[in-house]
């Protein structure tokens, strides 16, 4: 009932991510809660997911502009403040000091400062991992905090991080 009268002369087909966004802020200027909104524009995702099963569109724009919405915030919230040296990350002082107490993690320590692997990426290591012929670092595994190991996070995670000169 909420749907029709702002979208029902179009063809699910011709509708876009664009149009559904437009569609939800048509809904809240129009006096609807935001929350109502999104049920309603979910209600629609879940007819063009219905209408994609019977083959009778190509994609759902819904699930293709809320995955838009959230790649956005995401980005959005990446850039709102620059990480301050000092407070964010330790200053060089610190992390000398750092190494200097590290016993004999000094090693995994001197990977995680030079490399900008994962916390569960630098518990996968091995020493195989490890060429310094090449000055190379092989990610192949990761270990979760409780010692199961695993693939990387994603097939890109299975990388060569190159290796600093000593």
């Amino acid at each position: 009932m909420r749907i029709r009268p702002f979208i029902g002369l179009h063809k699910l087909a011709d509708l876009t991510p664009a149009a559904v966004v437009d569609f939800r802020n048509v809904l809240v200027r129009q006096g609807r809660s935001r929350a109502l909104a999104r049920k309603v524009v979910s209600s629609l995702g879940s007819i063009l997911a219905e209408a994609m099963s019977r083959g009778q569109v190509a994609r759902n724009v819904v699930h293709d502009a809320a995955r838009g919405d959230r790649r956005r915030a995401r980005v959005e919230k990446r850039h709102t403040r620059r990480l301050q040296v000092g407070i964010d990350l330790p200053t060089k002082d610190e992390l000398r000091a750092m190494l200097d107490h590290a016993g004999r993690l000094r090693p995994l320590l001197v990977a995680a400062i030079f490399t900008g692997l994962r916390a569960s990426e630098l518990r996968g290591l091995t020493w195989d991992a490890v060429d310094l012929d090449r000055r190379v670092l092989t990610v192949r595994q990761r270990a979760d905090r409780w010692g199961t190991i695993g693939s990387p996070k994603s097939d890109a995670g299975k990388r060569e991080v190159p290796l600093l000169r000593s």
